[in-house]
């Protein structure tokens, strides 16, 4: 054993050890922990257990030490002292805090004990007794909660880790670890009751850090490959009933404002267990729970639909705690749709029924997937996140949640047999998410600054949806209605080019010439009518660097969408897209000429497939002599010619791309050559020189 292994080794003995050394442990209060009193209480009560079992006639034998069975029995038993302890100790703020306190001590040297105890079955036999005694905790502190008086005065700390919130976090802990060492025969009933009474009780605690713990806890029991049964079932009866609670309360709501409170509480109740079923959905019955998931969304967005008519004084009247439970509850939902959709989180998961077969689990998701897409288009998000319905944090949150929505189920979608369907669904998708990323939605007169933050989200992650996504969409399909989906998409994502895009151009102009790259990548055959609006598209992209202030971030985003393009089709497939009309007799227009540079810079950091030189030759060359031939008319000013020879230059500085490893080299090279000398022979472009050098010298380096 090496000494670095022996090290760790010594270092887990250390920290794990026998469970004599973790009593050891216990006893002692370590040195950064001497002056607190929690680690004082709990080094008491480990030496006064201790000293009941070595009092214990029966406890020890030949001077062994005790065991953890031995421990965990005496921690039951005073466990079942500290709730039957006179009454006038339990009727005063101290009395009850020294209780608290030692009650958590308590469960704390439990949770340590209960991974040592052998055999399981001596857990089994003991359900009864210990069951009782964690739900008779939890009851003990409701019954102390009642009294208003005794709970203030010593029912919580300032720090949130001592007095109640401790000792309901450590009941919840023991609980999940008990359950978790049952054997699979322990009678079901015992089983539900300590699961229900003492974790799933207080899933919907009013204190963050117990619903939190008792959350984890129940999946720390849902993620063992070897969980009970009733765990599954009784936390799918729960989440089942209390999302058809919640839907019955929202259709009384949208046919009597009155039950507006009753409503509120229901869903405040959701908002405080939905984090878990965004965890454990996969684990639970997904075909029925999912139904309830969309069938909720569905009533809250009729709700949002039918009261988006308000006048100012009914909106003055509006509860903002109302709107805000509402807001956060449509959150909640739609957290739980896009972890479903998720890829990696699908990855990772164990689904609740193993036995079925995977492509009936995957058609399964692809189905609601599909459905859940089609409840999200069908829906108005301009009324549901208006502005005034609820603070401006959580509306853009939520059109941000609402987005990754549409984008993470259009992902499925378009993996989906059903091509028609896609080719449908898929522009629909895209427009809404760029109406949900529009500028300008917040009420917040300062500034933009939110609505950035929603834009800057979706256009990435709609980005990336194109990147891995459209290319295999587009060879998958022949579906005949795909060029009308290649062309209607366009149009969704053009809309980005539009002057209340500016803010978010950074973004948004490099999801648009991702689209136009994957489209050439995807090299499937286009219509003369989907060429030209791709054509189209670019040039009024190209149209906005003339109207933009020199140097301006958003001058500067409309050159860097150019040069993505160029490094994602290739320089030959973005120069078929420029209009160069009227070229050749009016020469290259002004606002087009930081084109080329744009182009050359682009192409010497990278291209997707190799260049030819005939297309510099055939192509690039050709315009080179139509603005030669300007700049020698006779006709022409001086400052004229000087601007057409500079553009030749331009146009001459492509050659070192075209010079990059070349596909044609063998059958283009010959030609070339003749061109090259005589270039080099022109005394009105001695730059040529510098140029065809550089150019050769990269072709002899990529060959």
């Amino acid at each position: 054993m090496s000494a670095m292994m022996q090290e760790d080794f010594d270092l887990d003995a250390q920290t794990l050890g026998s469970y004599g050394t973790v009593l050891h442990n216990l006893t002692q209060a370590r040195k950064n922990r001497r002056r607190d009193p929690r680690a004082i209480r709990l080094s008491a009560v480990t030496k006064a257990i201790l000293d009941l079992v070595e009092n214990d006639e029966d406890a020890t034998h030949n001077g062994n030490a005790p065991s953890a069975s031995q421990v965990y029995a005496k921690c039951i038993s005073a466990l079942e002292g500290t709730l039957s302890s006179p009454s006038k100790s339990l009727s005063s703020p101290n009395g009850i805090a020294d209780s608290l306190a030692t009650q958590n001590a308590l469960l704390e040297l439990l949770n340590t004990t209960l991974a040592h105890v052998q055999p399981a079955a001596l857990l089994r036999a003991t359900v009864p007794v210990t069951s009782r005694v964690l739900r008779a905790i939890v009851s003990s502190i409701q019954s102390v909660e009642s009294d208003g008086d005794l709970a203030a005065a010593a029912g919580e700390t300032k720090d949130e880790l001592g007095g109640v919130n401790a000792v309901l976090r450590a009941c919840c802990t023991a609980s999940a670890r008990f359950l978790k060492r049952l054997p699979h025969d322990t009678d079901h009933n015992q089983v539900q009751q300590l699961y229900l009474s003492t974790i799933v009780g207080l899933w919907d605690d009013r204190r963050p850090k117990v619903r939190r713990a008792a959350q984890s806890a129940a999946m720390e029991l849902l993620n063992d490959p070897s969980c009970h049964v009733v765990f599954r079932k009784v936390t799918h009866k729960y989440f089942h009933t209390t999302m058809a609670r919640a839907q019955r309360k929202a259709n009384s709501q949208n046919q009597d404002d009155s039950s507006s409170s009753a409503a509120t509480a229901s869903a405040t109740t959701l908002i405080h267990v939905l984090p878990l079923l965004e965890k454990c959905i996969m684990k639970l019955d997904f075909e029925v729970l999912s139904k309830d998931v969309m069938e909720l969304l569905a009533l809250l967005f009729q709700q949002d639909a039918t009261s988006a008519a308000f006048d100012f004084v009914a909106m003055v009247k509006v509860n903002k705690n109302n709107s805000n439970s509402h807001a956060l509850l449509i959150q909640s939902l739609l957290s739980v749709v896009l972890q479903a959709l998720d890829d990696d989180f699908l990855e990772d998961q164990t689904w609740e029924n193993e036995k079925q077969p995977p492509q009936q689990r995957h058609n399964l998701l692809q189905d609601w997937s599909s459905r859940v897409l089609a409840s999200l288009l069908t829906a108005k998000p301009a009324l549901i996140f208006r502005a005034g319905s609820a603070s401006d944090e959580l509306l853009e949150r939520g059109r941000s949640l609402y987005g990754r929505c549409v984008i993470a189920s259009t992902r499925h979608v378009l993996r989906n047999q059903n091509r028609a369907l896609a080719t449908k669904l898929f522009p629909l998708s895209i427009q809404m998410v760029v109406l949900l990323s529009k500028p300008g939605n917040s009420s917040d007169e300062d500034g933009d600054d939110g609505d950035l933050e929603v834009a800057n989200i979706l256009f990435v992650d709609l980005t990336q949806l194109f990147r891995t996504s459209l290319v295999n969409f587009f060879k998958m399909s022949e579906h005949p209605d795909l060029q009308r989906c290649t062309k209607e998409s366009l149009e969704s994502i053009s809309a980005v080019i539009r002057p209340e895009y500016q803010p978010c151009w950074s973004v948004a102009l490099k999801s648009l010439v991702v689209y136009l790259e994957q489209v050439f990548v995807a090299g499937f055959a286009l219509t003369p009518e989907t060429q030209t609006a791709l054509a189209t598209c670019f040039n009024s992209l190209l149209n906005q660097h003339a109207g933009l202030r020199d140097g301006s971030p958003t001058q500067r985003s409309v050159e860097d969408a150019v040069s993505t393009l160029v490094q994602g089709a290739g320089l030959e497939r973005t120069w078929s897209l420029v209009s160069w009309q009227n070229v050749a007799s009016l020469g290259v227009p002004n606002d087009r000429a930081w084109i080329l540079g744009t182009l050359r810079t682009a192409a010497m950091t990278a291209q997707p497939i190799a260049p030819r030189l005939a297309f510099f030759r055939g192509t690039i060359l050709n315009v080179a002599r139509s603005l030669d031939r300007l700049a020698t008319n006779a006709n022409v000013k001086k400052s004229e010619s000087l601007f057409h020879r500079a553009r030749v230059l331009d146009l001459w500085s492509l050659l070192p791309c075209f010079c990059q490893g070349p596909s044609d080299i063998a059958e283009s090279m010959a030609p070339l050559t003749i061109i090259l000398c005589k270039a080099l022979k022109d005394a009105r472009y001695p730059h040529l020189v510098f140029i065809i050098a550089r150019g050769l010298g990269g072709l002899a380096e990529s060959v």
